[in-house]
């Protein structure tokens, strides 16, 4: 018998193309140009879902593939080692049913939207990667779209965060875990960088960062202090990751 595991990857490898050519329904599309939206960006355990939830603001919720974790909220869950998740995400990516789907650059699992995670009636708070941020803004595939990228004060900062929720017994991180996801940091903090549209946050601590990423979704404009700083933290986590040994070879930048 094929293992869930097996059948899951191979799923996801077979459905990559259809995700990365995938097009709205006229029906989709006229929704999406109603909503508000502004993208939460920033690699892995930089604090996103917190702040998103800090807001008060609606989070978008998200079918993804990817298995839960205990802080998980607004989440759906796909398991490909069944024919009905498989025949339903399928089904919806041919019909173009989904607001926006894509594949994690790091670990290729899939990551969905329906018109019904979304609020037409507000500002929407959607976590996605770099990748899907400029793939969403070259479509423009909403009525209002902007970025907010969030990062943490320090390298060492980002990396204590991460490896508090994530390392194992031993106080490690899975191997192939830890490289692909600091090649995405990598990539995503690069490319973000050079945006002068991208609006960076510094997650200094929940209560106070959440109510900013609220105000700068409702509008409010980034000062130049706030941005600067942005932008420096943003450079010392690049500074921290490149001196961590963990670098391979990397692709050329999103942009």
């Amino acid at each position: 018998m094929i293992s869930r595991s097996h059948q899951h990857t191979h799923f996801l490898r077979s459905i990559r193309a259809e995700i990365e050519d995938y097009r709205q329904s006229e029906k989709t599309r006229a929704f999406a140009s109603r909503l508000n939206v502004t993208a939460v960006v920033g690699p892995i355990a930089m604090g996103k879902t917190t702040l998103i939830k800090e807001s008060g603001l609606h989070k978008v919720n998200t079918a993804t593939s990817r298995l839960p974790r205990s802080t998980d909220t607004h989440y759906r869950y796909y398991d490909f080692s069944n024919n009905r998740d498989r025949s339903k995400v399928t089904q919806d990516i041919r019909e173009g049913n989904f607001v926006q789907i894509a594949s994690h650059p790091a670990n290729h699992e899939v990551y969905g939207t329906l018109p019904s995670d979304f609020d037409s009636a507000q500002v929407n708070l959607l976590d996605v990667t770099a990748v899907e941020y400029y793939n969403l803004l070259k479509k423009n595939t909403f009525g209002s779209f902007s970025g907010v990228y969030v990062v943490t004060p320090t390298y060492e900062q980002w990396q204590s965060q991460w490896y508090s929720r994530d390392a194992n017994e031993q106080g490690t991180l899975d191997q192939d875990t830890l490289k692909s996801r600091t090649h995405e940091a990598y990539l995503s903090l690069s490319a973000c960088m050079n945006d002068p549209d991208m609006r960076f946050l510094v997650n200094d601590t929940p209560e106070i960062s959440g109510a900013r990423l609220r105000e700068l979704a409702e509008g409010a404009a980034i000062t130049c202090a706030e941005q600067s700083r942005g932008i420096m933290a943003a450079k010392h986590i690049l500074a921290g990751i490149g001196s961590s040994g963990v670098l391979g070879d990397f692709e050329r930048p999103i942009q």
